[in-house]
Protein backbone atom coordinates (compact mmCIF):
# COMPACT_ATOMS: atom_id res chain seq x y z
CA UNK A 1 0.00 0.00 0.00
CA UNK A 2 2.53 2.14 -0.81
CA UNK A 3 5.58 3.67 0.94
CA UNK A 4 4.44 2.62 4.17
CA UNK A 5 6.85 0.18 5.37
CA UNK A 6 6.28 -1.52 8.28
CA UNK A 7 2.74 -1.61 7.77
CA UNK A 8 0.83 -4.97 7.80
CA UNK A 9 1.28 -4.88 3.69
CA UNK A 10 1.00 4.84 10.37
CA UNK A 11 4.91 17.92 17.66
CA UNK A 12 7.04 20.06 18.33
CA UNK A 13 5.60 22.77 20.16
CA UNK A 14 6.19 25.33 23.23
CA UNK A 15 7.94 24.48 26.58
CA UNK A 16 7.86 26.57 30.08
CA UNK A 17 9.63 30.02 29.39
CA UNK A 18 12.43 29.03 30.93
CA UNK A 19 13.59 26.18 29.15
CA UNK A 20 12.72 27.38 26.41
CA UNK A 21 15.38 30.59 27.16
CA UNK A 22 18.06 27.93 28.21
CA UNK A 23 17.29 25.56 25.29
CA UNK A 24 19.97 27.54 23.24
CA UNK A 25 22.93 27.24 25.97
CA UNK A 26 21.98 23.52 26.43
CA UNK A 27 22.33 22.36 22.66
CA UNK A 28 25.82 24.57 22.40
CA UNK A 29 26.94 22.67 25.41
CA UNK A 30 27.18 25.68 27.22
CA UNK A 31 25.15 23.82 30.20
CA UNK A 32 25.96 20.77 32.51
CA UNK A 33 24.00 17.76 31.59
CA UNK A 34 22.80 17.39 35.25
CA UNK A 35 21.00 21.17 34.69
CA UNK A 36 17.51 20.76 36.25
CA UNK A 37 16.79 22.18 32.90
CA UNK A 38 16.33 18.32 31.93
CA UNK A 39 13.95 17.78 34.56
CA UNK A 40 12.71 14.39 35.52
CA UNK A 41 13.78 12.63 32.62
CA UNK A 42 17.33 13.27 33.42
CA UNK A 43 19.65 14.55 30.82
CA UNK A 44 20.42 13.10 27.07
CA UNK A 45 22.07 10.08 26.64
CA UNK A 46 24.37 11.66 24.26
CA UNK A 47 25.41 15.59 25.00
CA UNK A 48 25.18 17.67 21.90
CA UNK A 49 29.07 17.12 20.68
CA UNK A 50 28.59 13.45 20.83
CA UNK A 51 25.23 12.44 19.17
CA UNK A 52 25.94 8.91 17.42
CA UNK A 53 25.01 8.79 13.56
CA UNK A 54 21.63 7.59 12.53
CA UNK A 55 23.35 4.05 11.80
CA UNK A 56 24.51 3.80 15.08
CA UNK A 57 21.44 5.19 16.78
CA UNK A 58 19.50 2.98 14.63
CA UNK A 59 21.19 -0.14 16.09
CA UNK A 60 20.79 1.48 19.61
CA UNK A 61 16.99 1.79 19.48
CA UNK A 62 16.28 -1.39 17.65
CA UNK A 63 17.70 -2.95 20.87
CA UNK A 64 16.07 -1.02 23.26
CA UNK A 65 12.76 -1.31 21.19
CA UNK A 66 13.05 -5.28 21.14
CA UNK A 67 12.90 -5.06 25.26
CA UNK A 68 9.61 -3.41 25.26
CA UNK A 69 6.21 -5.18 24.82
CA UNK A 70 3.65 -2.92 23.49
CA UNK A 71 3.13 0.48 22.01
CA UNK A 72 1.17 2.61 20.46
CA UNK A 73 1.95 4.03 16.64
CA UNK A 74 -0.09 6.85 14.87
CA UNK A 75 0.51 7.24 11.64
CA UNK A 76 -1.08 10.49 9.23
CA UNK A 77 -1.33 9.48 5.46
CA UNK A 78 -1.75 12.81 3.85
CA UNK A 79 -3.47 12.66 -0.09
CA UNK A 80 -1.73 11.81 -2.71
CA UNK A 81 0.39 8.93 -4.52
CA UNK A 82 -0.05 6.40 -1.60
CA UNK A 83 -4.11 6.99 -1.37
CA UNK A 84 -4.60 6.68 -4.63
CA UNK A 85 -2.48 3.39 -5.30
CA UNK A 86 -4.88 1.99 -2.48
CA UNK A 87 -8.11 1.99 -4.77
CA UNK A 88 -10.59 1.60 -2.25
CA UNK A 89 -13.95 3.69 -3.03
CA UNK A 90 -13.73 4.67 1.14
CA UNK A 91 -11.10 6.74 0.20
CA UNK A 92 -12.05 8.14 -3.19
CA UNK A 93 -10.80 12.01 -2.25
CA UNK A 94 -10.04 11.66 0.66
CA UNK A 95 -7.57 14.86 1.74
CA UNK A 96 -5.64 11.83 4.47
CA UNK A 97 -6.31 8.97 6.34
CA UNK A 98 -5.42 8.12 10.12
CA UNK A 99 -3.68 5.22 11.91
CA UNK A 100 -4.31 4.41 15.35
CA UNK A 101 -2.60 1.09 16.18
CA UNK A 102 -2.01 -0.38 19.53
CA UNK A 103 -0.37 -3.73 21.01
CA UNK A 104 2.21 -5.64 21.08
CA UNK A 105 5.54 -4.86 19.34
CA UNK A 106 5.82 -8.36 17.44
CA UNK A 107 2.80 -7.83 15.95
CA UNK A 108 1.16 -10.34 17.71
CA UNK A 109 -2.39 -8.17 18.84
CA UNK A 110 -3.04 -4.78 18.29
CA UNK A 111 -6.26 -2.58 17.91
CA UNK A 112 -6.35 -0.67 14.66
CA UNK A 113 -8.70 2.35 14.06
CA UNK A 114 -8.70 3.81 10.90
CA UNK A 115 -10.06 7.67 9.83
CA UNK A 116 -10.79 8.67 6.50
CA UNK A 117 -10.79 13.06 7.20
CA UNK A 118 -11.46 12.49 10.32
CA UNK A 119 -14.03 9.96 10.63
CA UNK A 120 -14.23 6.81 11.85
CA UNK A 121 -13.97 4.08 9.08
CA UNK A 122 -12.75 0.52 10.41
CA UNK A 123 -11.96 -0.24 13.70
CA UNK A 124 -10.16 -3.58 13.79
CA UNK A 125 -8.20 -6.45 15.91
CA UNK A 126 -5.52 -8.61 15.08
CA UNK A 127 -4.87 -11.69 17.60
CA UNK A 128 -2.54 -14.55 16.23
CA UNK A 129 -3.22 -14.24 12.23
CA UNK A 130 -7.10 -13.81 12.46
CA UNK A 131 -8.62 -10.46 11.89
CA UNK A 132 -11.55 -9.21 13.24
CA UNK A 133 -13.84 -6.30 12.43
CA UNK A 134 -16.39 -4.45 14.90
CA UNK A 135 -19.53 -4.76 13.96
CA UNK A 136 -19.62 -1.07 13.60
CA UNK A 137 -17.12 -0.87 10.56
CA UNK A 138 -19.35 -4.38 8.96
CA UNK A 139 -21.91 -1.30 8.97
CA UNK A 140 -19.91 1.02 7.60
CA UNK A 141 -18.39 -1.46 4.74
CA UNK A 142 -21.98 -2.44 3.90
CA UNK A 143 -23.26 0.90 3.09
CA UNK A 144 -20.13 1.84 1.04
CA UNK A 145 -20.64 -1.44 -1.06
CA UNK A 146 -23.81 -0.58 -1.46
CA UNK A 147 -23.02 2.57 -2.78
CA UNK A 148 -20.64 0.87 -5.57
CA UNK A 149 -23.50 -1.22 -6.58
CA UNK A 150 -25.22 0.16 -9.49
CA UNK A 151 -28.08 -2.89 -9.44
CA UNK A 152 -29.06 -2.21 -5.54
CA UNK A 153 -31.02 0.49 -4.09
CA UNK A 154 -29.46 0.96 -1.04
CA UNK A 155 -33.02 1.93 0.56
CA UNK A 156 -34.26 -1.73 0.33
CA UNK A 157 -31.49 -3.18 2.63
CA UNK A 158 -32.54 -2.54 6.24
CA UNK A 159 -29.29 -1.81 7.89
CA UNK A 160 -30.91 -1.79 11.09
CA UNK A 161 -32.18 -5.46 11.00
CA UNK A 162 -28.25 -6.01 9.97
CA UNK A 163 -27.23 -4.54 12.98
CA UNK A 164 -29.43 -5.94 15.47
CA UNK A 165 -28.46 -9.41 14.04
CA UNK A 166 -24.65 -8.72 14.68
CA UNK A 167 -25.60 -8.23 18.17
CA UNK A 168 -22.25 -6.20 18.92
CA UNK A 169 -20.31 -9.10 17.59
CA UNK A 170 -16.68 -8.56 15.48
CA UNK A 171 -16.48 -10.72 12.24
CA UNK A 172 -13.46 -12.80 11.87
CA UNK A 173 -11.25 -12.90 8.83
CA UNK A 174 -14.00 -11.30 5.98
CA UNK A 175 -12.90 -8.12 4.47
CA UNK A 176 -9.19 -8.12 5.25
CA UNK A 177 -7.78 -11.50 5.34
CA UNK A 178 -4.53 -10.28 3.91
CA UNK A 179 -4.28 -6.60 4.80
CA UNK A 180 -4.13 -6.47 8.86
CA UNK A 181 -1.01 -8.68 9.50
CA UNK A 182 0.79 -6.59 11.93
CA UNK A 183 2.33 -3.28 12.77
CA UNK A 184 5.72 -4.79 14.14
CA UNK A 185 8.74 -2.97 15.12
CA UNK A 186 11.30 -4.99 13.02
CA UNK A 187 8.97 -3.12 10.26
CA UNK A 188 9.46 0.34 10.86
CA UNK A 189 13.39 -0.22 11.45
CA UNK A 190 13.32 -2.02 7.63
CA UNK A 191 11.23 0.70 6.44
CA UNK A 192 13.22 3.48 7.64
CA UNK A 193 16.04 2.14 5.79
CA UNK A 194 14.18 1.49 2.87
CA UNK A 195 13.16 5.52 3.05
CA UNK A 196 16.81 6.23 3.17
CA UNK A 197 16.99 5.82 -0.63
CA UNK A 198 20.70 4.16 -0.52
CA UNK A 199 21.85 6.82 1.91
CA UNK A 200 24.48 5.38 4.06
CA UNK A 201 22.85 6.26 7.55
CA UNK A 202 26.15 5.88 9.41
CA UNK A 203 27.21 9.00 6.77
CA UNK A 204 23.95 10.46 8.60
CA UNK A 205 24.50 13.53 11.12
CA UNK A 206 22.34 14.29 14.17
CA UNK A 207 21.47 16.94 16.53
CA UNK A 208 20.16 17.63 20.09
CA UNK A 209 16.92 19.65 19.85
CA UNK A 210 13.91 20.24 22.48
CA UNK A 211 10.44 19.67 21.71
CA UNK A 212 7.15 19.78 23.36
CA UNK A 213 7.50 16.28 24.66
CA UNK A 214 11.51 16.15 25.73
CA UNK A 215 14.92 16.26 24.10
CA UNK A 216 15.19 14.53 20.80
CA UNK A 217 17.52 13.21 18.70
CA UNK A 218 17.10 14.85 15.17
CA UNK A 219 17.75 13.25 11.81
CA UNK A 220 16.69 15.40 8.85
CA UNK A 221 17.44 14.43 4.81
CA UNK A 222 16.07 14.56 1.72
CA UNK A 223 12.16 13.16 1.82
CA UNK A 224 12.52 12.35 5.65
CA UNK A 225 12.66 13.48 9.39
CA UNK A 226 13.49 11.12 12.10
CA UNK A 227 13.60 11.44 15.88
CA UNK A 228 14.67 9.41 18.59
CA UNK A 229 14.38 9.55 22.34
CA UNK A 230 17.42 11.49 23.74
CA UNK A 231 16.03 10.96 27.69
CA UNK A 232 16.34 7.27 29.01
CA UNK A 233 16.45 4.52 26.16
CA UNK A 234 17.09 6.06 22.42
CA UNK A 235 13.13 4.86 21.66
CA UNK A 236 12.07 5.82 17.90
CA UNK A 237 9.57 8.34 18.27
CA UNK A 238 9.07 10.03 14.88
CA UNK A 239 9.65 9.33 11.44
CA UNK A 240 8.05 12.00 8.75
CA UNK A 241 8.56 10.18 5.25
CA UNK A 242 7.28 12.83 2.66
CA UNK A 243 3.31 12.30 2.98
CA UNK A 244 3.64 9.69 5.79
CA UNK A 245 3.78 10.76 9.25
CA UNK A 246 4.40 8.23 11.89
CA UNK A 247 4.94 9.18 15.74
CA UNK A 248 5.32 6.15 18.68
CA UNK A 249 4.72 6.39 22.21
CA UNK A 250 2.85 4.62 25.23
CA UNK A 251 5.45 2.29 25.30
CA UNK A 252 4.56 -1.03 27.98
CA UNK A 253 1.58 1.24 28.68
CA UNK A 254 -0.66 -0.49 26.33
CA UNK A 255 -2.46 -3.61 27.34
CA UNK A 256 -2.11 -6.75 24.95
CA UNK A 257 -5.44 -6.92 23.40
CA UNK A 258 -7.31 -10.55 22.82
CA UNK A 259 -9.54 -12.42 20.55
CA UNK A 260 -13.19 -11.03 20.91
CA UNK A 261 -15.26 -13.91 22.67
CA UNK A 262 -18.48 -13.89 19.97
CA UNK A 263 -17.42 -13.54 16.14
CA UNK A 264 -19.19 -13.73 13.46
CA UNK A 265 -17.99 -16.24 10.30
CA UNK A 266 -18.02 -15.34 6.78
CA UNK A 267 -20.73 -17.30 6.54
CA UNK A 268 -23.02 -16.29 8.99
CA UNK A 269 -22.55 -12.74 7.66
CA UNK A 270 -23.66 -13.27 4.33
CA UNK A 271 -27.08 -15.21 5.76
CA UNK A 272 -27.31 -12.13 7.80
CA UNK A 273 -26.68 -9.51 4.97
CA UNK A 274 -29.25 -11.81 3.02
CA UNK A 275 -31.77 -11.53 5.45
CA UNK A 276 -31.03 -7.60 5.66
CA UNK A 277 -31.45 -7.04 2.05
CA UNK A 278 -33.80 -9.33 1.04
CA UNK A 279 -33.54 -9.91 -3.01
CA UNK A 280 -32.68 -6.27 -3.12
CA UNK A 281 -28.71 -7.12 -3.88
CA UNK A 282 -26.93 -7.03 -7.43
CA UNK A 283 -25.58 -10.29 -9.00
CA UNK A 284 -21.89 -11.13 -7.14
CA UNK A 285 -23.18 -9.69 -3.99
CA UNK A 286 -23.09 -11.84 -0.79
CA UNK A 287 -24.25 -14.68 -3.11
CA UNK A 288 -21.05 -16.94 -2.78
CA UNK A 289 -19.93 -16.32 -6.10
CA UNK A 290 -18.14 -12.84 -6.03
CA UNK A 291 -16.43 -10.57 -3.39
CA UNK A 292 -18.98 -7.96 -2.87
CA UNK A 293 -15.75 -5.51 -1.16
CA UNK A 294 -14.08 -5.45 -4.22
CA UNK A 295 -10.15 -6.55 -3.81
CA UNK A 296 -9.11 -7.34 -0.25
CA UNK A 297 -6.24 -5.95 -0.57
CA UNK A 298 -8.09 -2.15 -1.58
CA UNK A 299 -9.27 -2.23 2.12
CA UNK A 300 -7.89 0.88 3.99
CA UNK A 301 -5.23 -0.51 6.22
CA UNK A 302 -1.48 -1.12 5.62
CA UNK A 303 -0.02 -4.27 4.39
Amino acid sequence: MGTMRGMPELGRGGAAAGAVLLAPAVLSGCVALDDPVYGDAGPPRWGPEDVPDLGTMLDEAEEAMSDRETFRADVVVEGGGDLQEWQDPLLDDAASVEFAVAGAVDASASDWRVSVDDDEVVEARVVDGSNYMSPSTVLTLVESALEEDPLTDPSDVDLGQIEDELDGRWVQDVFVRSTFDGFSLEGLVEGVHEELDGEDPSEIPGELRMTAGGYVYDYSGTGYDISFAAQGEPLLSRADYDEVRLELSGWDAQEVPEAPSEVVSEWELEEILMRGAGDSFGDGFGDGGGDPWGDEESVPAGR
